[in-house]
């Protein structure tokens, strides 16, 4: 009686096996091509707003999207305006003002500017605020000033003008967060005076000098007069406090918290009455400022659905202070009229084309 030969059975059924194992390493290996030439394609077609980015996948995009809100991934791309007619209105503006300007704008959006005697010296006033907070923020991101540290209000330190601390207790502890406050949103003139005595002229126009903001002292404190008729007096420029507003916005030495801490105060002026006063409810960090004569405010607009804008408003020899500030007020107005025009008109065509589809017989 003969064996069942096994070894042709073995042999036949390791050619079965390798012939499963060559289909299975087939289908894995097609499924592979076709699942990357799929994500291939949706990344081809992604739109530029699309979260899809090439090379960047998992966490690392998701941080990144992380990082944008809502309005800066939906919001469309604002319209270009012309920019002879914005530069046209703003020279007609100076050449019938009241007194003597110093005006710049510039868009951040567009990268356009207008720039009317940005190098001409003028009293700083209130504005002289604005660097002695830079200071300040410096000095608390070295560590020799912080927040909450203290100062003793004294009766030297009192002076007149804007502010309430001149009617508190003398003897009463401010710490230097609050002074910050006040000397910015309600331009405290004794919360500035201290903060001067805190920090030194010296290290303010130190602080100046290397930031680029190479025009602007601080010679003496906001009501001393006196000083100014023996020649030191607080002074600034149009591009020096363009300047000071360009660093806050793309960027300074002072690290980001700190920029950001300065712009929010900004925010929070309780001085609205003149790039502010015809605008929407639009956010602007400003500061004012204001002498016999003198009418400033500065700062940066913050229109819907694009990127701000700087205005700088400075004038001085002025005979008729209401007359001026309503013009600046109206000057702020129809620049932001001109730039958001453009975006109104484009909305309410692509409404009315949204509304025409939709009586359409379909």
């Amino acid at each position: 009686m003969s064996k069942p030969d096994t070894d042709n059975k073995r042999t036949s059924m390791t050619g079965v096996y390798v012939y499963f194992a060559l289909a299975f390493v087939s289908i894995i290996i097609l499924g592979g091509f076709y699942i990357f030439g799929h994500n291939l394609k949706d990344i081809r077609q992604a739109p530029e707003s699309s979260p899809v980015l090439p090379g960047i996948t998992g966490k690392v995009n998701q941080g990144l999207q992380a990082r944008l809100t809502p309005e800066e991934t939906m919001a469309e791309p604002a319209a270009e305006y012309d920019d002879r007619q914005m530069e046209d209105m703003i020279r007609e503006f100076s050449d019938n003002f009241p007194g003597n300007t110093g005006i710049i704008f510039h868009d951040f959006e567009t990268g356009f500017s207008v720039r009317i005697n940005p190098h001409k010296v003028f009293e700083s006033a209130s504005l002289v605020k604005l660097p002695i907070m830079l200071t300040i923020y410096e000095m608390m991101e070295q560590g020799k000033v912080h927040a909450s540290q203290e100062i003793i209000l004294n009766e030297s330190h009192k002076t007149g003008g804007a502010g309430i601390l001149k009617n508190e207790p003398t003897g009463t502890r401010w710490s230097v967060d609050k002074l910050l406050e006040l000397m910015i949103t309600e331009s405290d003139n004794t919360a500035t005076d201290m903060l001067i005595e805190l920090a030194g002229m010296d290290t303010v126009e130190e602080t100046c000098r290397s930031m680029g903001m190479d025009k602007t002292t601080l010679k003496r404190k906001i009501f001393d007069f006196d000083a100014i008729e023996q020649g030191y007096d607080n002074l600034t420029t149009p591009g020096d406090i363009f300047r000071f507003y360009q660093m806050l916005y793309e960027g300074c030495p002072i690290n980001p918290q700190g920029r950001a801490s300065m712009l929010n105060r900004l925010k929070r002026q309780e001085r609205n009455h003149i790039i502010p006063k015809n605008l929407p409810n639009v956010e602007i960090a400003h500061k004012t400022g204001s002498l016999t004569g003198i009418i400033h405010d500065a700062g940066v607009i913050y229109p819907p659905k694009r990127k701000p804008y700087i205005l700088i408003l400075m004038s001085d020899g002025v005979s008729d202070h209401e007359k001026a500030e309503a013009e600046f007020a109206r000057l702020s107005g129809e620049i932001f009229r001109i730039i958001t025009e453009e975006q109104v008109s484009e909305i309410e065509t692509e409404e009315n084309h949204h509304e025409m589809e939709n009586s359409q017989p379909r």
